[in-house]
């Protein structure tokens, strides 16, 4: 067994025969091939017995299409080496971006074949299976990621490495950060700047004093000669949600 990345005009017409399904004309394969962001075909003695592959935007949707095995090969694992490979060819395109979201409609006796090979499936939610890529580079295996604006000096001092922990309040919002996700700071006044950050470190304090006590100025964001105040937190808290919630120390890591 050999998997290509590669797939002709020919081939894939004489596995739509073979499967019973429906084909096109020529030309219009050849241009829906061609604008493919990822297919595989696996050779077995210089024959073409399976393809699959994958169409969507080139950037963060694509949907698996086409996944068709010879029944004559059926059952030898093809279909899934065909998957595993588009899966690796994802990973890599996903690696120099941010995150894929790879779905497909399968037919209902084919859906427990799709979970097998690594695909989720909601039937509370939606009709077919899905399964997401992200950048290994950027995010953990339970990686999630979290929007939060801030004004511009504490922005710049985090993007020149000056504060190294954001203070919030720990509001049911905040309550699903965790160590390892992702936390992108959008400038409150310019969206279009952005900071992508990862959680190193959270603790949890009963309220500023506490937390102010427990971490060094710097880390906050205070220079040298600056007074560090847990005062200066209620221009952003009133003390009824500090007493409700408690508050939070989020260290980050910038990427």
């Amino acid at each position: 067994m050999k998997i290509l990345h590669k797939m002709s005009v020919v081939d894939f017409q004489k596995l739509h025969i073979q499967a019973g399904w429906k084909i096109l004309k020529d030309k219009e394969v050849k241009k829906s091939l061609k604008k493919s962001m990822f297919l595989s075909s696996c050779l077995i003695k210089n024959d073409v017995v399976g393809i699959a592959r994958i169409v969507g935007d080139n950037t963060t949707r694509g949907l698996l299409c086409d996944v068709i095995v010879n029944p004559m090969y059926q059952g030898q694992g093809i279909g899934k080496a065909l998957l595993k490979d588009l899966f690796e060819q994802i990973q890599k395109f996903v690696d120099k971006h941010d995150e894929f979201l790879l779905e497909a409609l399968p037919t209902k006796d084919k859906t427990a074949f799709y979970v097998k090979c690594g695909f989720k499936y909601a039937p509370n939610k939606m009709d077919g299976v899905y399964k997401w890529f992200k950048n290994s580079n950027i995010y953990k295996a339970n990686s999630k990621k979290h929007i939060m604006q801030l004004n511009d000096n504490p922005f710049k001092k985090i993007k020149a490495g000056q504060k190294i922990i954001e203070m919030r309040l720990n509001d049911e919002k905040r309550q699903l950060i965790k160590k390892d996700d992702i936390i992108i700071f959008l400038h409150r006044q310019n969206n279009n700047k952005k900071l992508w950050t990862r959680v190193v470190d959270i603790k949890k304090y009963k309220n500023f004093e506490q937390l102010y006590k427990n971490n060094n100025k710097i880390d906050l964001g205070y220079n040298k000669n600056e007074v560090a105040m847990p005062s200066d937190m209620q221009q952003y808290y009133n003390e009824e949600n500090i007493k409700k919630y408690g508050v939070l120390a989020i260290k980050i890591q910038l990427l």
